[in-house]
């Protein structure tokens, strides 16, 4: 069920905002009437559910604010908007250490929801402020949504674009892997059907030389061999290096 959304009763807001808020939630937006100005915002957006939670921010006539669940004056309201601040920091934070695939793709699943949120905000902030263009903190609250709203785009933008240029590069890893592949199974492959075939256990005299020792040396080289082969037909180490295309030059 979608949260309910309904107006403190001790509010003195006009009857046709309880009219039109509805019994839902509903989108981010701002109603104005008689002097009134009312913003339905959301709260940060979970992961985890797609309900919004609603939060009501009140600016009465005499220019003074309240809200349902933030306190009184225009702190309330900045808030809310640091609340979103911090969330877009932490993420940004985030997209800058990210390495790999799996790294970008959860900073892009995290991003998209507060995205789309912000942007939602930032249209209500805006139909609020022409409404009441006198109000410089308004205005000043306006702002700080689109300073946001800029920050979750570019974060956004850098880590799809990270996470392209991620899964190019363990394509390209793979193609070199199989390509190293295929060059030994057409160096191995020959020699071993032909031992297959004709056997190779010709009598050469050192198996009853130094015994057990020649055993062990023998083991031994093969283990080395072994593994110089597997240096050089494993793909290069993921590197923890950021590319221009996947970081790019912000200025936020």
């Amino acid at each position: 069920m979608p949260p309910k959304a309904s107006i403190p009763s001790n509010w003195g807001v006009p009857a046709l905002f309880r009219q039109r808020l509805g019994d839902v939630a509903g989108r981010q937006r701002a109603m104005s009437a008689d002097g009134h100005l009312l913003l339905i915002l959301h709260e940060l957006p979970s992961q985890d559910s797609a309900e919004r939670n609603l939060r009501l921010f009140w600016r009465a006539p005499d220019d003074t604010w309240t809200s349902d669940c933030l306190g009184t004056g225009i702190a309330a309201l900045q808030s809310h908007l640091t609340e979103y601040s911090k969330a877009v920091d932490y993420l940004d934070k985030c997209e800058a250490e990210a390495i790999g695939s799996e790294a970008y793709f959860r900073v892009r699943h995290a991003i998209t929801p507060l995205r789309r949120a912000v942007h939602n905000m930032h249209k209500a902030l805006q139909a609020g402020r022409e409404t009441v263009p006198e109000d410089r903190e308004l205005i000043s609250c306006r702002n700080q949504a689109d300073t946001i709203e800029r920050a979750a785009d570019l974060i956004y933008e850098d880590a799809e674009h990270g996470l392209q240029y991620a899964i190019a590069r363990q394509g390209e890893q793979q193609a070199i892997a199989a390509h190293r592949l295929n060059i030994l199974a057409a160096l191995f492959l020959p020699l071993a059907t032909v031992a297959a075939v004709f056997g190779m256990n010709m009598p050469h005299g050192l198996e009853h030389v130094i015994e057990p020792w020649f055993f062990w040396i023998v083991l031994g080289f093969g283990m080395a061999m072994g593994f110089l082969v597997k240096a050089f037909v494993a793909p290069p180490g993921r590197r923890a290096r950021k590319d221009k295309y996947s970081v790019g030059l912000r200025s936020k």
